[in-house]
């Protein structure tokens, strides 16, 4: 078997090429992270998958990211980027770390298991240390992820227009020191078509 696979199987690089010609952004940015996330590629494995791409699909490869730990966490990460939303992932809170923070105000915790008894004291310990750091916590399940985007969506939206920083002064200028994080973003990035 060569490195490229046999016929019956084919490279993880080559079956990752396949994945972003025939799905959505989210979906290749997920098999990415978690293939780096698990060890089965490296960044020579990835920069491989990108080439089998055509140019205009390059800035995913700026979005790819290991350290994120589920498939959930991925995809709404992706998501968010998509509508607009700066996004930082595990962003850390004393010992703990929080999974997203969205444009600097809203801290999102995604859920990835059902209801452990033995997890809801801690998580709610966190959530409550979310907000005395000043954030706006949330949460959403896996499964909300996958089959009810558009409602947690609608609760984001709403969470991070009432927590957002002023944007003008007393002058009705833009606010100093306002941080690029803070500043709106553009619409859905394209991504299919030729080079």
């Amino acid at each position: 078997m060569s490195e490229r696979g046999s016929s019956w199987s084919v490279s993880l690089v080559d079956a990752l090429i396949r994945v972003g010609l025939d799905e959505e952004p989210e979906t290749l940015i997920a098999a990415l992270d978690w293939a780096i996330h698990s060890g089965s590629l490296d960044e020579i494995d990835v920069q491989r998958v990108f080439l089998g791409f055509p140019k205009s699909m390059s800035w995913m490869n700026d979005w790819v990211d290991g350290a994120c730990e589920s498939l959930p966490e991925s995809i709404a990460r992706t998501r968010l980027r998509l509508a607009g939303y700066d996004v930082s992932i595990q962003v850390p809170l004393g010992p703990q770390r929080i999974d997203m923070v969205i444009n600097g105000t809203v801290a999102l915790e995604v859920d990835g298991k059902e209801f452990h008894a033995e997890t809801f004291e801690k998580d709610h310990l966190k959530a409550i240390d979310i907000t005395i750091a000043g954030f706006h916590a949330m949460a959403v399940s896996a499964n909300m992820v996958f089959a009810n985007w558009g409602h947690f969506f609608r609760a984001l939206e709403l969470a991070v227009a009432s927590h957002a920083p002023p944007s003008f002064g007393n002058s009705g200028n833009p606010a100093p020191g306002r941080s690029s994080a803070q500043q709106p973003r553009g619409r859905r990035r394209p991504w299919r078509g030729s080079s």
